[in-house]
């Protein structure tokens, strides 16, 4: 039969379900018919019958008129596990680029067949043909780092979906046990999702490329009753956090030693009065939780080379980075301790890769060095619309790896890798160390953060806490932060010491038709300078 989303969901999620019940399902070599349909829907993601078919839709570009063409191959397992069942859900899709006189062209099928890889490779020649308007224009291809051929796995420990299911819902139920027996429990959400993705890259340059990611993402929140009438609020547990692997994510952490450390300080908070905020600037502690969010729009999605260039105005946003040839080596982001890298062949990020969609290794990067910017996130396409100042600086003309597409039905563009905030060698070991160097403040717990179109201006809330000499003294009600991210970067009088890294999972939704896509922030707190709080329940 031919493999297309509709066969597969029916079947395979079936054999999946029958795979969890008894034992484990094993991959068995894909094969072609006579026809050229691949005939198993468990399959050797090296086997050469995949590789046939994503060649296809290549040469078929190419013998149509292409100069460049490459083909992506995803193959999707989820299991999400919020409820008392699990659902299953499997998807597959193939998509060819094609380049012509310096335009593309991109199709995409959730269907696999020789046939079909080879009208999309005519489809998107076509297309790229009707983009040349106006005439040719001139666009160079980076060359790309690390091998051409390869098998790369993101490493798991324990396979969710060689795994009964049974145990998943144990190891989920008894952590939620664990916390109803705390004596202000009132709620929880507790969900996770596996995902398994296989991934093959082909191109008319000779890229043959296999790779399998296992990610678990995970998120847990508590919510507590105090007396049954005071409002604790809620909270997520950070440690419990999405990251790449497999059950052993969650389960091979100290989770109920985390829940409690959580609950404790909790329960501490509520001996403390409770005042409403007073509107005004304050010298304020920013937790990994916060300094993350806040580092994944204002750095990771601002230094996007597409966005800078305006090509995702009309879906997601721009960026204030306005001019990047101009901007890059001389625009001042923060303060001169502020170092921020991007690496996506970090071995526990959520954005890491092999290779990215483009068939190129991963190259770690400062985004940001001594708080101005010096590199943007680019494609093989990107890194030659900044070649001029990569010239200037004498840089070689590269992508460093952060082209994506979250499944081969869509076309790559740039998406935020891992990010790494550099902590202060000499800084804090822990909270109370940091609140220290407060004699009058504020601090922020777990905010949630929102950005403007042009990732600038921004709006926090979260737990609030006074501080004075050093401890907290007193709930803050109904606070929030409005803040430019150049005086959060370049207010920032210290940040934390490498004992208070956190890895914090962000996510990005980009292009139209939407993608997702996640990245890790390892992050550190900070002392920021006269942060402005508000009362967000304030009317004018």
């Amino acid at each position: 039969m031919i493999l297309s989303r509709r066969n597969v969901i029916k079947s395979g999620a079936t054999l999946v379900g029958a795979g969890m019940v008894g034992a484990p399902l094993t991959a068995q070599p894909a094969k072609l018919d006579s026809n050229g349909r691949i005939i198993s829907t468990e399959f050797d993601i090296q086997d050469a019958a995949i590789k046939e078919i994503a060649q296809a839709g290549v040469d078929s570009a190419i013998s149509h008129g292409a100069s460049y063409s490459d083909a992506r191959i995803t193959f999707t397992k989820h299991i999400y596990t919020g409820g008392s069942n699990p659902n299953l859900l499997e998807s597959m899709e193939i998509g060819i680029r094609s380049l012509v006189d310096g335009y593309w062209g991109f199709a995409s099928s959730p269907i696999w067949h020789l046939d079909e890889a080879a009208r999309l490779g005519v489809s998107a020649t076509d297309q790229a043909k009707a983009n040349v308007v106006d005439g040719p224009r001139e666009m160079s291809l980076s060359k790309t780092t690390g091998d051409k051929n390869g098998h790369w796995i993101m490493p798991v420990k324990d396979d969710p979906f060689k795994t009964h299911y049974d145990e998943i819902k144990d190891l989920m139920g008894g952590l939620i046990e664990f916390c109803h027996n705390l004596k202000y429990f009132s709620n929880s959400f507790n969900g996770v999702t596996f995902e398994k993705q296989y991934r093959v890259f082909v191109s008319s340059e000779g890229h043959y490329q296999t790779q399998i990611f296992n990610r678990t993402q995970a998120v847990l929140h508590l919510g507590f009753m105090h007396s049954n009438q005071i409002d604790g609020g809620r909270f997520k547990v950070d440690q419990y956090t999405s990251s790449p692997g497999g059950i052993e994510v969650i389960r091979d952490k100290p989770m109920r030693k985390y829940i409690q450390e959580e609950y404790d300080i909790l329960i501490e908070s509520w001996k403390l009065p409770l005042k409403p905020i007073d509107v005004g600037r304050y010298n304020t502690i920013i937790d990994q939780h916060g300094m993350a969010k806040i580092a994944s729009p204002t750095i990771g999605f601002a230094t996007e080379i597409d966005r800078a260039m305006g090509f995702e105005a009309n879906a997601s946003g721009t960026s204030y980075v306005t001019d990047p040839v101009s901007m890059l080596g001389t625009l001042k982001i923060g303060a001169p301790n502020i170092n921020i890298y991007a690496d996506r062949s970090y071995e526990y990020g959520m954005a890491t890769v092999g290779w990215d969609d483009e068939g190129v290794k991963p190259i770690s990067t400062h985004l940001i060095k001594n708080g101005i910017l010096n590199d943007m996130q680019t494609t093989r396409e990107g890194a030659d619309w900044i070649k001029d100042y990569y010239n200037t600086a004498g840089k070689p003309i590269e992508s460093k790896g952060y082209a994506l597409s979250q499944t081969a039905m869509s076309a790559p563009m740039s998406h935020t890798p891992n990010l790494f905030i550099e902590p202060n060698p000499d800084g804090a070991k822990n909270m109370d160390e940091l609140r220290k160097k407060l004699d009058k403040g504020i601090e922020m717990k777990q905010p949630e953060v929102s950005l403007d179109f042009q990732q600038s201006t921004g709006f926090a809330r979260g737990q609030a806490f006074e501080i004075k000499d050093g401890k907290r003294v007193a709930r803050l009600s109904n606070a929030g932060v409005i803040f430019r991210g150049s005086e959060i970067w370049g207010n920032i009088n210290e940040f934390g010491g490498k004992e208070m890294e956190l890895q914090v999972d962000c996510n990005q939704s980009k292009g139209e038709p939407k993608q997702d896509s996640f990245h890790t922030v390892r992050a550190v707190p900070a002392v920021v300078r006269d942060v402005t709080f508000v009362d967000i329940t304030r009317k004018a």
